[in-house]
């Protein structure tokens, strides 16, 4: 399975990869690379959550099939009110290709069981709006 470096805050994954600097992308084919700030994760953690959308919205086919993409865009969409939107989001990453997120904490957790954590804390209204 690929590797995706990530934060866990209060049963939120806040997945960010690994940034080399001058905008390069890794090819080592265990790692998916952002560049930058490419998933969301400052936005989210400040707030701006328009800002994240716009970041985390696919815009291309293999974006739609990112995990860690799609479990962003679900916590935007549950921070935002719009739940209906996020549960589609965690949704479509419990269905993506499987991956292991690189938490905060060290673990190493399934993509697609973060999904299942995430629709879970969804239905119980875990989510802070704003």
């Amino acid at each position: 399975m690929k590797s995706i470096s990530g934060f866990f805050a209060g049963g939120l994954v806040l997945a960010a990869g690994v940034f080399l600097g001058g905008g390069a992308w890794a090819h080592d084919p265990a790692k998916i690379v952002y560049p930058g700030d490419g998933l969301a994760v400052s936005a989210i953690g400040e707030g701006r959550l328009a800002q994240a959308e716009t970041v985390l919205k696919p815009r291309y086919a293999e974006d739609a099939q990112d995990p860690a993409r799609l479990i962003n865009l679900g916590i935007v969409y549950a921070r935002a009110g719009k739940a209906s939107e996020a549960r589609g989001a965690f949704v479509a990453a419990g269905n993506a290709p499987e991956c292991d997120l690189i938490l905060s904490d060290g673990r190493e957790v399934s993509s697609r069981q973060v999904a299942r954590q995430q629709i879970a804390m969804l239905d119980s209204r875990a989510f802070a709006t704003r």
